[in-house]
């Protein structure tokens, strides 16, 4: 399965166009967007038509965005998959999400969200991806510069406990494109120029 991953897009028109390109190019059979795909959440709407390719898109709300309002702007579009909290599962892949967070403040919903994550990635066989806005702390794709890292230590400690296959966020335009392993976990800081993945 080709998934083609993407983040922080906030709006901007050039970003959609490659997207679109992107889309057009690889054929992705699934998109991932780990939040901020409005600039606080102007034009909502209008922004995830822009998302959709006729093909499945799992969305979170980023730190720019309000979930209520998401959730609202997404109604009656038959391609957006809600995957705030909540989990997708496609042939043999697990996808679960949690968006919002960043810059220190904690993320409750991530917390509340755990046992539900661990429960179902126990019940699953294949392979396991893991979405969220913010990026795990020390890893490639939370540093603001060199050796300055400002990302979620709650995050990288489930990801450490728990190792799903797969790590997309984005939430740090410093270190978008980057990527890393964090155990046996491929972190991927999607970045709106996006990411294609096979899994």
């Amino acid at each position: 399965m080709k998934i083609l991953a993407v983040a922080d897009l906030h709006g901007q028109e050039k970003s959609y166009f490659k997207l679109s390109s992107l889309v057009k190019k690889n054929k992705p059979d699934l998109i991932i967007s780990a939040g901020d795909h409005t600039w606080f959440g102007e034009d909502e709407k209008k922004m995830l038509k822009k998302l959709d390719f006729g093909i499945p898109v799992l969305l979170l709300p980023g730190n720019h965005e309000i979930p209520a309002a998401t959730q609202k702007a997404a109604k009656g579009m038959k391609h957006i998959v809600w995957l705030h909290k909540g989990a997708y599962e496609v042939s043999d892949v697990l996808v679960l999400g949690c968006g919002e967070g960043g810059f220190g403040v904690g993320n409750y919903d991530f917390e509340k969200s755990k046992a539900f994550f661990v429960t179902s990635m126990k019940k699953h066989e294949g392979k396991t991806i893991l979405v969220t806005h913010e990026p795990p702390f020390d890893t490639k794709a939370d540093e603001i510069m060199p050796g300055s890292h400002v990302g979620s230590k709650s995050l990288r400690n489930f990801i450490k406990e728990t190792q799903p296959d797969i790590h997309i966020c984005g939430h740090i335009h410093e270190s978008a494109g980057a990527m890393s392993k964090l155990g046996k976990t491929l972190v991927i800081n999607a970045g709106p120029k996006g990411k294609i993945i096979e899994v």
